[in-house]
């Protein structure tokens, strides 16, 4: 008999061990995009217009609010192409750049005023 309630709790305790495991890799998934970078979400030093709850903060470089860690160099390139190409006064939110599988392609989507601005690059210069 104390050998079968031995057998049920140790079931018990290893059925238990892996059911959180598999609920704390889960939600470690869910979470995988999120930087952790210790900022908070909003920002005081913030432009007014960016997106900050959805991780955009603004850059003074690029004069735009974004997510740097989508950015790398060619991207910020065809980025600041682009927002020199619409010349909008208001914060402008950079949403995608996609490379469009050629030196300089890029199609671009911008976000400002909540209008939605689409931006093409062939060869570094805009359509």
């Amino acid at each position: 008999m104390k050998k079968l309630v031995y057998i049920l709790v140790s079931s018990l305790l290893i059925v238990t061990i892996v059911a959180l495991s598999v609920f704390t890799i889960q939600n470690l998934n869910l979470n995988e995009n999120i930087p952790l970078t210790g900022k908070a979400i909003y920002q005081p030093e913030d432009k007014p217009g960016c997106l900050s709850s959805a991780g955009y903060s603004w850059d003074e470089e690029m004069n735009a609010c974004i997510r740097s860690w989508e950015l790398d160099d060619n991207k910020k390139k065809a980025a600041t192409i682009a927002l020199e190409k619409t010349k909008t006064t208001n914060p402008t939110n950079i949403i995608k750049v996609n490379n469009m599988k050629c030196d300089g392609c890029y199609n671009i989507q911008l976000l400002s005023n909540n209008q939605e601005i689409n931006v093409q690059l062939t060869d570094w210069e805009v359509e």
